[in-house]
């Protein structure tokens, strides 16, 4: 729970807020729907951007990125740096965090910046990758 939340607090709501403060960042536990897997569904269906969290390997989230990256939109990964990545993910472009909820603030700013560039580019629909500094 402290590793979701300093993720979701420290990187995710910034990072997105500065990509378009339009887009609003939505968990699992905020959906509106009585049937979460039901609504988990229809936001990954809906959604102009999903950002999956890899690491611990919940095999929801393994899930959840299948069912995004079969429909071809939006999607970044991000992961612990100790946590391998799975290896049919391993092609995709996934932000590497540190372990530990301190270094995740330590280096909050650059796991930020990345996070940005990655939704950027996912968001630009790929066919700006040079338009995007990487």
């Amino acid at each position: 729970r402290k590793h979701s939340e300093a993720f979701l607090q420290h990187l995710v709501r910034p990072a997105i807020k500065a990509v378009d403060p339009t887009l609003k960042v939505v968990t699992s536990e905020e959906l509106p729907s009585r049937l979460i897997r039901v609504g988990i569904s229809e936001c990954i269906k809906r959604c102009r951007l999903m950002i999956a969290d890899l690491s611990y390997h919940y095999p929801n989230v393994l899930h959840e990125v299948g069912l995004r990256d079969g429909q071809g939109k939006p999607l970044v990964l991000i992961s612990r740096d100790l946590d391998p990545i799975p290896s049919n993910l391993g092609d995709m472009r996934t932000v590497l965090i540190g372990t530990h909820p301190w270094e995740i603030l330590e280096d909050q700013a650059s796991y930020q910046k990345k996070i940005e560039r990655h939704a950027r580019w996912e968001l630009a629909g790929n066919d700006a990758y040079y338009a995007v500094d990487l």
